[in-house]
C-alpha cells in the first residue's frame, strides 16, 4: 500500500485509524517505558529525595523518554504521509527540549540554561506561522496583534506554560491526568475543525500518558516518574496545541462546541498549572525569594499538608479542572462579558480556597473544616 492509498484509507476510516494509533502508541510507550525502568534500576538512576520531595523512596524518573519516542514516531508518520510538512518544526524544538530535560534528570541544569533552551525551542516552532498567536479573538478587547507582539506573546506563553506544567509534576498522577484531560478537549476541537495532524498528535500523547499512569501509580518496585524529560515535553506540546487553537479561532464560531473566545477557554482548560504557577510566583516574590527557587507551596503541597493522600490530592485538582471546563462550555454563548467575568471569578475563587487552605495547620483545624465544604462544592 503506497502513501496515497494509506492516507485515503485513514481519511475514510478516521475513527478506526485513531483507535489503531491509540493502541500503537500504548504499545510503543509501554515497551520503551519498561526498558527505561530496567536501565534506570541497573544504573541506579533515581529521582533525588530531598526536603521538597513528596516521595520518601528513590524512584526512577525517566518515563518521559517514551513520550518523546511516541511523539517522534507520530510526527514522522504525519510528515511521511503528506499531512503536513511544517509540523516538522515541532520535532526540531522537541528534540532540543528533550535533551535539556534529559540532562537535567541526569546531572542537573541551571535555571538560566533551561530558560535559554526553552526560548530557543519556542522560536524554532514559531518559524511555522500556523503556531503564532496573531490575534486574541477579543480577549480583553484585543483583536489582531502586530508581528512583534505576536512573537513576544507566543514565545512568552510557550516558556511560561512549559515551566508551569513542569511545576505541577510533584505527586503521583497529577501531571499525567492534567495532560490527558487537556489533550481530550484539544483533540475533540481538532476533530471538529478537521485538523488531522494535531488530532493525531493529541491522540498519540494521550495514549502515552494513559499508559504511563500504570507505571506512575504502580507499587514501588515498578514505579516510575516522568521526570523533567517528560514534563517539559508534555508542557511543550500542550502549549503548541493551545496556540494552534487560538490561531485557528473562527471569527464567528457557528458550532456550540467551538469556544466563542479561545483564550478564555484555554485558560479554563489549563487552570491548574497556570493558577499554580501564578500563585507560586506571587508567594515567592512577597517573601523576597527568587521565582525559580523551589519550595513546598504548590497546590498539591497544600492538599498534602491538609492530610490528603497523593491520589486524593490528584483527584481533587483534576476535579477542579473538569469543573472549570464544564462551566466554560455551559456559558459559551453568554457573550464576552460573561466569559471574562467567569475567568476572573474562576481564578479568584480557586486562589482564595487554596490561600485559606494553606493557613490550616492540620486536617482537624477549624480553618480546614470550614473550607472542606467549599472544596467539595467546587468539585464535579
Amino acid at each position: 500500500m503506497n502513501e496515497a492509498l494509506l492516507r485515503q484509507f485513514i481519511d475514510e476510516n478516521l475513527l478506526l485509524s485513531l483507535s489503531g494509533l491509540f493502541a500503537l502508541a500504548i504499545v510503543v510507550n509501554y515497551y520503551f517505558s519498561k526498558k527505561a525502568l530496567i536501565i534506570s534500576k541497573r544504573k541506579r538512576l533515581f529521582a533525588e529525595v530531598n526536603h521538597r520531595s513528596s516521595h520518601e523512596d528513590p524512584v526512577p524518573s525517566f518515563g518521559g523518554i517514551s513520550f518523546f519516542i511516541v511523539l517522534v514516531a507520530a510526527i514522522l508518520g504525519i510528515v511521511g504521509l503528506g499531512y503536513s510538512d511544517s509540523i516538522s518544526f515541532i520535532l526540531l524544538g522537541l528534540f532540543f527540549l528533550f535533551l535539556s530535560g534529559l540532562k537535567d534528570d541526569l546531572i542537573g541544569t541551571s535555571a538560566r540554561t533551561k530558560l535559554l533552551v526553552q526560548i530557543a525551542t519556542a522560536l524554532v516552532v514559531l518559524l511555522n506561522t500556523d503556531f503564532q498567536i496573531n490575534h486574541l479573538g477579543g480577549f480583553l478587547g484585543i483583536e489582531a496583534l502586530s508581528p512583534t507582539w505576536s512573537l513576544i506573546i507566543s514565545v512568552g506563553f510557550i516558556v511560561f506554560f512549559v515551566n508551569a506544567f513542569n511545576l505541577i509534576d510533584g505527586i503521583d498522577g497529577l501531571a499525567s491526568l492534567t495532560g490527558m484531560v487537556s489533550l481530550a478537549v484539544f483533540g475533540f476541537l481538532f476533530f471538529l475543525r478537521d485538523n488531522l495532524p494535531l488530532l493525531f498528535i493529541s491522540v498519540a500523547l494521550f495514549a502515552a500518558l494513559f499508559n504511563f499512569l500504570f507505571f506512575n501509580l504502580a507499587p514501588r518496585r515498578k514505579k516510575m516518574f516522568m521526570g523533567d524529560t517528560g514534563s517539559l515535553v508534555v508542557g511543550y506540546i500542550l502549549s503548541i496545541l493551545a496556540i494552534a487553537l487560538i490561531a485557528d479561532q473562527p471569527i464567528q464560531p457557528e458550532s456550540d462546541y467551538i469556544p466563542q473566545n479561545a483564550v478564555v477557554f484555554l485558560f479554563s482548560v489549563l487552570v491548574i498549572p497556570i493558577l499554580d504557577t501564578l500563585r507560586i510566583i506571587v508567594i515567592r516574590l512577597t517573601r523576597g525569594k527568587k521565582p525559580w527557587v523551589a519550595d513546598r507551596n504548590h497546590l498539591h503541597h497544600v492538599l498534602l499538608h491538609c492530610g490528603l493522600t497523593h491520589i486524593q490530592a490528584t483527584a481533587a485538582l483534576i476535579g477542579l479542572q473538569i469543573k472549570a471546563i464544564v462551566i466554560v462550555i455551559l456559558i459559551n454563548d453568554l457573550g464576552p462579558i460573561a466569559l471574562h467575568g467567569y475567568l476572573v471569578c474562576l481564578y479568584l475563587t480557586y486562589g482564595a480556597v487554596f490561600l485559606v487552605l494553606s493557613k490550616a495547620k492540620t486536617q482537624n483545624s477549624a480553618t480546614f473544616k470550614k473550607l472542606t465544604w467549599v472544596l467539595r462544592t467546587l468539585l464535579p
